[in-house]
């Protein structure tokens, strides 16, 4: 019978095949390594002549991202390095704007815990004294903190409530 090959013969070129593929160095590659997220926080991220919509502050090691929650993809990349402002709103306390380049705000109500984390992480992997701003990463951190204590009661600081 012509053009039929027989079975065994189809077997041993299907394993020269996969031999032949797994010297490939695209099939040898380890994946890539994600850098996995420390922390997530929901956000509204706030403009001003158009709607607010919703955005996930992801917190690496290396630095944070945005993240579009409809469809969880990556809408914006920060260093920590490249943060260069960051300011708590004082009539709303929820609000915080930052600066990389261009001034962004957001308002979320875990504002002090992703402040606190995004300053924590900053100051881990950016050297300040370098940069000359160790009196500006102390003043964030003495605003972060009196924002959040401002909003604790003392009534709820004598209960012993865990939301403070």
């Amino acid at each position: 019978t012509r053009g039929v090959v027989p079975a065994a013969s189809c077997s041993r070129s299907r394993q020269g095949m996969a031999e032949a593929s797994d010297d490939s160095p695209l099939q040898r590659a380890p994946p890539p390594k994600v850098e996995p997220y420390l922390s997530k926080f929901t956000a509204l991220k706030v403009r001003q002549w158009r709607t607010n919509y919703k955005r996930i502050f992801g917190l690496k090691q290396s630095g944070f991202v945005t993240i579009d929650p409809t469809d969880f993809s990556v809408t914006n990349t920060f260093t920590y390095a490249a943060m260069k402002k960051l300011e708590t709103s004082k009539k709303d306390p929820e609000e915080f704007t930052f600066s990389c380049g261009s001034a962004m705000t957001f308002r979320t109500q875990y504002r002090s815990h992703l402040l606190t984390e995004l300053v924590r992480l900053r100051a881990m992997t950016v050297d300040e004294t370098a940069l000359g701003l160790v009196s500006r990463i102390g003043a964030w951190a003495c605003s972060l903190i009196a924002a959040h204590w401002r909003r604790c009661s003392a009534a709820a600081l004598v209960a012993g409530d865990a939301s403070c």
